[in-house]
């Protein structure tokens, strides 16, 4: 995009002069801008999205972008800086001085980061187009959260809220969870055609999550959104997961209640999903299992930091405990590195621990 300004490189070497040029005419014929270097900030990230995250991200993260442009950094004192004259300091101050939308306190750390990453990528995004000489977010400082440890359930834990669970429709769901690790976006999204077998091997066919989705229409600052099934949350996410014989028969036994029941509703839907709606088989939102989740873990007896995202690093520590190999684990879980699974996953407890000196005995 020509603004009408001419742009000068110098150099001794004349292939230098021909390297930087033939960048220009590239940049040119990519409609990007190359000498617009007043383009204010939240311009430049208004335009970042538009050319180079959609269709390039997925679909949650864009809509993250979206909010983080839209909704904190347009309210700022930071938006109408020119590129060209945006320092570190511009980029400190407002990770330090930002706030929720809705007034209530400030920002989680985790939030902050993952904002200062969209930051950072659109500023160097910004070097790379020729409209600043530096990337303001290289010397940003992030304060150091603590860690938040969840607590690693036990089996009798886990066998309490099974317990708890009875026959319940969504108790499927927590069984599938607590044994291979699935996330709870990819259970929800589980329909009896997931169920496979291939080989002699029975196996779920992770093939899609249910995922937030903003309404179009609406107002960036107050978003309407709606749940939909959409990609898992990585590449390495889609896969046959093999399930034992015992949750295969659990799987079973749910399915041909939902056959008895598809008889009385004339509504129930073909091909239901596995932890759905007990009336029609339709898919359910994570908002409603999460709170069958917490009436469940009052009535276990569980601690509140008790999330259902425990059942997944319950079910690595099992596998592992159980002599699965870091290497099938992770193949169960569907993580890229087996560092993961083994770092973030795989927890021992001092019983865990005991065992495993025991083993000098013998």
């Amino acid at each position: 995009m020509y603004c009408g300004d001419k742009k000068y490189h110098y150099s001794r070497q004349k292939q230098d002069c021909q390297a930087w040029l033939a960048e220009q005419q590239l940049k040119f014929s990519r409609g990007q801008p190359v000498t617009n270097s007043d383009i204010t900030l939240l311009e430049w990230l208004r335009h970042f999205i538009s050319t180079y995250c959609e269709g390039y991200v997925r679909p949650a993260t864009l809509a993250n972008y979206e909010l983080y442009a839209e909704g904190h950094i347009a309210r700022s004192n930071v938006s109408g800086t020119p590129i060209s004259k945006l320092s570190c300091d511009h980029i400190q101050l407002f990770l330090n001085s930002v706030r929720r939308l809705d007034g209530q306190g400030e920002l989680s750390q985790k939030t902050i980061r993952n904002m200062y990453v969209y930051l950072k990528s659109a500023l160097e995004q910004a070097r790379i187009c020729g409209l600043t000489n530096i990337n303001a977010a290289e010397g940003v400082r992030l304060k150091k959260s603590e860690a938040h440890k969840r607590p690693l359930l036990t089996d009798e834990q886990i066998e309490s809220v099974l317990q708890a669970a009875g026959t319940h429709a969504f108790a499927i769901g927590l069984r599938i969870q607590a044994t291979i690790g699935l996330r709870t976006s990819e259970v929800l999204a589980l329909r009896q055609s997931s169920l496979v077998s291939v080989d002699g091997i029975h196996c779920l066919n992770i093939e899609y999550a249910v995922k937030r989705e903003p309404v179009a229409g609406t107002s960036k600052t107050k978003t309407k959104t709606k749940w939909i099934l959409s990609e898992p949350k990585t590449a390495a996410s889609k896969a046959l997961v093999p399930i034992p014989d015992f949750l295969y028969q659990d799987l079973m036994e749910s399915i041909k209640a939902q056959e008895e029941q598809s008889k009385k509703c004339p509504l129930y839907i073909h091909d239901p999903f596995i932890c759905g709606d007990p009336d029609t088989g339709d898919m359910i939102s994570p908002d409603r299992y999460r709170s069958y989740w917490i009436k469940l873990r009052e009535q276990a007896g569980l601690p509140k930091d008790a999330v259902l995202h425990c059942l997944r690093h319950y079910a690595a520590s099992s596998l592992i405990r159980s002599g699965a190999s870091p290497v099938a684990t992770a193949r169960i879980l569907r993580h890229a590195q087996n560092s993961t699974t083994l770092n973030f996953y795989a927890h021992e407890n001092l019983s865990g621990a005991y065992e495993a000196v025991k083993l000098i005995d013998k």
